[in-house]
């Protein structure tokens, strides 16, 4: 054991270097990782055989000096002072070794990632994980644990000998919070709750959100934290009927897009503009122009509708939903149905006292993303219309009126 702990405070001030995937060495020095190899190479038997055994020896000599006491301390009192003094300094040295060596070791254990690649079950995992944003962090800064449970799970290691990392604990948000939210963060990585994806998830009162965690997206793959197409359709959340695209050529086989390839999850927190109909957190996160331009085959069409003079000062996501919608065309009856003009007898006077014959097609009158009204277009109703001079206006208009 003292050589175990010596071993490790050797280990422990050696600097740390990624191991290479092919090969991890021994962080034990000298021939002791032969010795340490050959024991847990022998059959299990004979481990726990050699264990009880040195236990009975212990307690064999323990209760044997506890008979002999009286003939001990006799003995004792033959020595010389010059034995006493160096019985003395053997005891203190052999004390601060077992301290110094103590807690070198639990230094080795707990802050040098060499303690658990030194199994050859953890090399692909932490291979993995050098692959990973967090390769420069120690094991054990995310995997926390008690001393008992740690002790529970290095006798399961020893005793069962898995080939394989089996399901353990995940990574609780406790531990992600201490990096990823900071008062003052120098970068975006340190400012997850200003973003408007992880805000609405976290919190969020919906009983499919109540108990989620980081690693629920960001833990799918081992010691992948980069979310996958799956992690946005797990929990009860969003299902694939729901994230299906079915719009226009988008719905085709060819088309397999991450939700944020569309949906801006790091949007900034919106809480100041607001759209009936549609909450500010789903507002934030809905695709924008430069969004729908990123991908080649819309530029061209966006090129040809491109919004002028559009007086809502809104996105493509406010009115395009490709999950909903199969034609470009049906994006017009968010008008009515979205919230936002729910009835258009109360959008203006103009609008107040429209035949109950008027389509109610918005794009009857207004051209969609421009949203003016053509003066032409107003005769395609009003066939039967003559004004008189301007001049009249000062006695009110004097025309033929309106025939239906």
């Amino acid at each position: 054991m003292l050589l175990s702990l010596m071993a490790s405070a050797w280990s422990a001030t050696v600097p740390q270097e990624i191991p290479r995937p092919g090969q991890i060495e021994s962080p034990l020095p000298g021939g002791i990782d032969a010795v340490v190899r050959f024991f847990f190479n022998v059959p299990q038997a004979v481990q726990i055989g050699g264990l009880l055994l040195g236990a009975v020896v212990f307690v064999a000599a323990v209760v044997l000096f506890w008979q002999n006491r009286e003939a001990v301390g006799k003995w004792l009192g033959t020595w010389k002072r010059e034995v006493y003094v160096a019985a003395a300094g053997l005891a203190v040295g052999a004390v601060v070794i077992i301290v110094a060596s103590g807690f070198w070791g639990w230094h080795y254990v707990e802050h040098d990632n060499a303690f658990c690649t030194g199994c050859h079950v953890m090399r692909p995992a932490y291979v993995r994980f050098t692959e990973s944003e967090h390769d420069e962090l120690e094991c054990h800064r995310c995997h926390q644990q008690p001393i008992s449970a740690s002790l529970r799970q290095l006798y399961l290691w020893v005793a069962d000998r898995p080939q394989e990392i089996g399901p353990h604990a995940p990574v609780p948000n406790s531990v992600c919070v201490t990096c990823h939210i900071r008062e003052n963060p120098r970068h975006d990585w340190q400012a997850i709750e200003s973003m408007q994806g992880h805000k609405v998830h976290l919190e969020s009162d919906s009983s499919a959100l109540a108990d989620i965690q980081c690693v629920t997206c960001h833990g799918r793959e081992l010691h992948r934290f980069v979310p996958t197409s799956a992690t946005c359709g797990q929990s009860g959340c969003h299902s694939p009927q729901q994230t299906h695209i079915v719009l226009g050529t988008m719905a085709s086989s060819q088309t397999s897009f991450h939700c944020l390839t569309c949906h801006r999850f790091t949007a900034p927190v919106a809480d100041s503009i607001e759209v009936p109909g549609i909450s500010a957190a789903q507002l934030a996160m809905l695709p924008t122009l430069r969004d729908c331009a990123d991908c080649h085959a819309m530029r061209e069409i966006i090129d040809s509708v491109m919004p002028v003079g559009e007086p809502h000062g809104g996105e493509c996501g406010w009115c395009h939903n490709p999950h909903t919608q199969t034609q470009v065309s049906d994006a017009i009856q968010t008008c009515t149905k979205s919230g936002c003009h729910t009835d258009i007898q109360d959008l203006t006077p103009f609008h107040r006292g429209l035949h109950l014959g008027v389509s109610p097609d918005c794009t009857q009158c207004h051209k969609p993303h421009s949203w003016k009204v053509n003066g032409t277009e107003c005769r395609s109703c009003h066939t039967n219309l003559s004004v008189r001079d301007p001049a009249d206006r000062r006695s009110g208009w004097e025309g033929k009126g309106i025939a239906g």
